[in-house]
């Protein structure tokens, strides 16, 4: 944990550490992930973009840790859309058996959660889930890649209705052409609810 905390430092300040207790009486679908002493940050970047990442998610099979970033300015972290898509995530990537493997095979992942009250130009109608994310994207800048040897760090961009709607129809050859049109963009790991659609 230390040495991950001391390359976070590199990137810029952290202002909140969520720490996640091991039982939530009041959750019966409380998560059980990763080390007893994990965790949910926000960072403030030097670019002036704020992280909201993981730490203590990975274990055996999962060696991942995820973030997603935001232009968005978060006043409270514990109600902020960033940390409830992070923590959604993490509740619904354990059921995925040997992550690193899925990864290895697929570059990029779709997740599609259930969300109610989502604003409805972010909401795609769908059986599996209303809220598309995508999974895997690199970050533009080198320092993001050398965090932690051990772990890889995964992010997790929020996707327009027609962009899910997209990649659900293409499968895994409209992933990859969802990323070569994400790439296009001046920061490619960015989530913000202003961010047009690239379909």
């Amino acid at each position: 944990m230390k040495k991950i905390e001391k390359n976070w430092d590199l990137i810029g300040e952290l202002l909140e550490k969520h720490i996640l207790p091991e039982e939530n009486p009041f959750d019966p679908d409380y998560p059980s992930w990763g080390t007893e002493d994990r965790s949910l940050n926000l960072l403030k970047t030097k670019e002036n973009t704020y992280m909201v990442f993981t730490e203590g998610y990975a274990c055996e099979g999962n060696n991942v840790e995820f973030y997603i970033e935001s232009e968005d300015e978060i006043e409270d972290f514990d109600s902020s859309w960033q940390k409830n898509l992070v923590y959604e995530t993490c509740r619904n990537i354990i059921y995925i058996d040997d992550l690193d493997e899925v990864l290895k095979e697929t570059e990029f992942l779709i997740l599609q959660l259930h969300m109610d009250g989502a604003p409805e130009e972010w909401s795609y109608k769908h059986k599996d889930g209303n809220i598309g994310l995508f999974i895997g994207l690199e970050h533009k800048n080198e320092y993001m890649k050398n965090l932690n040897e051990d772990l890889k760090f995964l992010n997790i961009k929020l996707m327009r209705p027609s962009e899910l709607k997209y990649a659900i129809e293409k499968g895994i050859e409209g992933r990859r052409a969802l990323a070569k049109l994400y790439y296009k963009e001046n920061n490619p790991s960015i989530s913000s609810m202003l961010r047009k659609s690239v379909i």
